[in-house]
């Protein structure tokens, strides 16, 4: 028997942002988990409670559909609701006054999860990292592939050996190191460990002037060899990782959405 917490017992969410990823990639009633606001109203453990946006129209179109509040403005969603998780999903321009503002709130989230990037410069991301790191606030950037049930157990199986060593693996991808090739690099991570070295080879500016799709080589604590490969997202758009093992060749295509395994024994 499924059983179901009373809504004094869930965390209560909240929203910045009524774009795509936040309340319009997916409707109540859709079979797939494709923004936050879904999730919050799918899991046993949280109850969302409410929206803020910019632009106000945005906010209520959202509130509506997923039957919440809309907030005139940050503040007083904040000190209204005192959430206890607050997602960022608004412009990335925003993220840095945005994370401030929950950060100065005058308590504290249990978590803040925020869309990639964390903020626009490495200068902004440092002052948010130091910042939230100070007031013991848990900050999580939503790089969803990690969590997924299938790259868990790509990792479980690296780790264990369950194919040997990693021998090399490449990464392909387009429309963005930063848009997209971060995911991947996000990935690789999870995968292989940190990284130790590593060498630019090429730029694409095939998604904006400032986030080109960029060719590398790295090397990672359990890689010696992986290679991001950029494409030209004007032709058409690939997000791909392939990992050859010792016993094995692991592949995930289709947008990362599917893996392939083929023993070599």
């Amino acid at each position: 028997m499924t059983k179901t917490l009373n809504k004094a017992s869930r965390y209560r969410a909240v929203i910045v942002g009524a774009g795509r990823i936040g309340a319009n990639f997916d409707t109540p009633d859709s079979a797939n988990i494709l923004t936050h606001a879904h999730a919050y109203r799918a899991h046993l453990s949280t109850e969302l409670v409410g929206f803020f946006d910019v632009d106000r129209k945005m906010a209520q179109a959202a509130a509506r559909k997923w039957n919440v509040a809309a907030f005139a403005n940050l503040t007083e969603m904040l000190a209204t609701v005192k959430p206890d998780i607050v997602s960022v999903c608004s412009p990335t321009a925003t993220h840095f006054s945005v994370l401030n503002e929950i950060a100065e709130a005058g308590f504290k989230p249990r978590l803040v999860i925020v869309e990639k990037p964390v903020a626009e410069t490495s200068a902004q991301i440092k002052k948010i990292k130091n910042k939230f790191s100070k007031l013991n606030i848990p900050l999580s950037v939503n790089y969803s592939r990690r969590f997924d049930a299938v790259a868990r157990q790509v990792w479980s199986d690296i780790k264990n050996k369950k194919y040997g060593n990693v021998i090399s693996a490449v990464g392909l991808y387009n429309k963005g190191l930063i848009h997209a090739g971060s995911h991947l690099l996000d990935l690789a991570g999870l995968f292989f460990g940190r990284v130790s070295s590593g060498k630019t080879l090429h730029k694409i500016y095939d998604h904006s002037k400032s986030d080109p799709s960029v060719s590398a080589w790295l090397k990672f604590t359990h890689c010696p060899n992986f290679f991001l490969i950029a494409g030209d997202s004007r032709a058409y758009e690939i997000f791909e990782m392939e990992i050859l093992l010792e016993k094995a060749r692991l592949k995930f295509f289709n947008a990362g959405q599917e893996l392939s395994v083929e023993l070599r024994v």
